[in-house]
């Protein structure tokens, strides 16, 4: 419950009011799953490694060579990774392992968000310009050292693989009017940022309703709306968000908001599956 008020008051707040910094933002939804979380150990942890990693870094002169040299200790030194196999992320299986930082730090595997969020924290910490960023179904991160610098952009899971700005705009089908909006390629807001973490969480939970700390339907639709406040525009999120309402029994909601994830999966180009979503939610909870 405490989580629970904790995000909601975050999600009333302006950006730019909001007092905690990216980590905490990163804790507050971690806390949904581990109310007794160790807080202190965690940043003590993310800023060692930062320690470190400047170390690498400060010696390095070009951008791309000090992007370089945080990719070579967070993949090398660290030894973070990608899963060899698991369940499909659609399953809702390993997202507290692989997604929630906790897990992440834990187990050194995680996918595209848990891999950029441990990316970004450690570059953040050694004051490098570094900024998390969301794509169709991806999350990666870029470094902008100023103005006149072309932006880097950073491929987690490719062990910190640097992509070019052409490759980075066409991946994913993304359109035009998808990169014109702050949803895609912009750096994360600190709601949106909170968005990221609670969505993936929030699927984990009711995709696998016995996972670590479940909450009741209504502190999930209580959730859902936390998501939907953070970044009302976000099509994986809301896609969420629906199925959260569809299991609640409020379907109406859950139509409406359905309607929203169809309207800007299509004009930003995100996935397809988010219309199949719809169909099997249509088809489960309504015969």
């Amino acid at each position: 419950e405490n989580a629970i008020q904790a995000i909601e008051q975050i999600a009333q707040q302006k950006n730019k009011n909001i007092t905690g910094d990216y980590l905490d933002m990163a804790i507050a939804a971690s806390r949904l799953i581990d109310p007794e979380l160790d807080e202190e150990a965690l940043r003590r942890q993310i800023e060692s490694m930062a320690d470190i990693a400047r170390e690498k870094w400060a010696s390095e002169e070009a951008p791309d060579r000090k992007v370089q040299a945080l990719s070579k200790v967070i993949f090398e030194t660290f030894g973070f990774s990608v899963p060899e196999a698991s369940a499909p992320v659609i399953s809702g299986e390993g997202i507290f392992e692989t997604y929630a930082l906790p897990g992440v730090l834990k187990g050194g595997q995680g996918y595209c968000e848990g891999l950029s969020t441990v990316y970004f924290l450690i570059a953040e910490r050694g004051q490098l310009p570094v900024s998390i960023t969301n794509m169709p179904i991806h999350t990666l991160c870029q470094a902008n050292f100023n103005s006149n610098e072309t932006t880097i952009y950073i491929e987690t899971l490719q062990s910190g693989a640097q992509r070019s700005e052409f490759s980075t705009k066409t991946m994913n089908s993304v359109t035009i009017e998808g990169l014109k909006s702050d949803v895609y390629l912009s750096p994360l807001t600190k709601h949106q940022f909170l968005n990221l973490h609670l969505n993936a969480l929030a699927y984990g939970l009711i995709q696998q309703p016995h996972g670590p700390n479940p909450l009741d339907m209504s502190q999930m639709v209580r959730l859902a709306n936390v998501i939907e406040m953070l970044d009302p525009n976000r099509p994986e999120s809301l896609d969420t968000v629906a199925l959260i309402h569809f299991k609640a029994g409020e379907i109406d909601r859950a139509r409406a908001i359905i309607n929203r994830t169809i309207h800007f999966a299509i004009a930003y180009g995100a996935p397809a599956y988010i219309i199949e979503h719809y169909e099997e939610a249509e088809s489960e909870y309504l015969g």
